[in-house]
């Protein structure tokens, strides 16, 4: 995908050879002292991890380590294999990103015609019985139809549906006219009376939220904007930073 908000600004001309992850050897004993330390839930998300080819060795290792394990997915690259695979690995849980209740609100932000299949997808997983979330982006073309997307996930039978705040990182900068035109307050303020009006046929949450109550709106908050994305590329030996 080409999402318009990437905070990594993920891109598919990427040398696997020289990615840090095909080191398998490395990688699970990086987890092994995550673990030591204490650390008893992983969250990989991308771009895209299903990219990696041997992700299923790694959640399979962590699982034997008895952490939790979750994977944030563009869900266009699953299919029912992948998603047997991951049943019988155990994943926790599944998160797949739906940026809207219309294909071409979701096409339009990903840049690409995948709202069928991901929508395909879900029932599968649902079919497999892994723990499944769905996340949306809240962003110019969706910010009026919060509720419409809700009805949406609940007529699916999705238990929860998350919606995140865009955050000025990555490719997101290059397309601010996706920035939604409603102020924070007003969208969490509605996103909290969806609540209570479907919590009898859906879970609703919400990432990177703060109390409207205490007016502590995103325009002020100066940190947030300093938000920190770190990118290891193992052939140059080096962080890169987007803030």
């Amino acid at each position: 995908m080409s999402c318009q908000h990437c905070c990594a600004n993920a891109s598919s001309n990427i040398d696997f050879d020289e990615f840090v992850f095909s080191d398998e050897k490395l990688i699970k004993r990086r987890l092994e002292e995550i673990v030591s330390f204490g650390i008893k839930e992983f969250y990989f998300s991308g771009g895209e991890p299903l990219l990696v080819e041997n992700l299923f060795d790694i959640v399979k290792f962590l699982k034997k380590k008895k952490a939790i394990v979750s994977i944030a997915t563009n869900g266009f690259c699953l299919n029912e294999k992948i998603i047997k695979k991951f049943s019988k690995v155990g994943v926790d849980m599944l998160h797949v990103s739906l940026d809207g209740h219309l294909p071409e609100i979701h096409n339009t932000l990903r840049g690409g015609n995948f709202f069928d299949k991901i929508v395909k997808n879900l029932e599968i997983i649902k079919k497999y019985g892994i723990p499944l979330r769905v996340g949306c982006i809240i962003w110019r073309r969706n910010e009026d139809f919060l509720e419409e997307m809700v009805k949406f996930c609940a007529n699916l039978r999705i238990k929860e549906l998350r919606f995140s705040w865009l955050i000025k990182v990555g490719r997101f900068k290059e397309n601010p006219k996706i920035y939604p035109k409603r102020e924070y307050s007003s969208i969490i303020k509605e996103i909290e009376t969806l609540k209570k009006k479907y919590k009898n046929k859906i879970k609703l949450s919400i990432h990177r939220y703060f109390s409207t109550r205490k007016k502590r709106c995103f325009a002020n908050l100066s940190w947030w904007k300093k938000f920190i994305f770190l990118k290891f590329e193992r052939k140059l030996g080096t962080l890169l930073l987007d803030c």
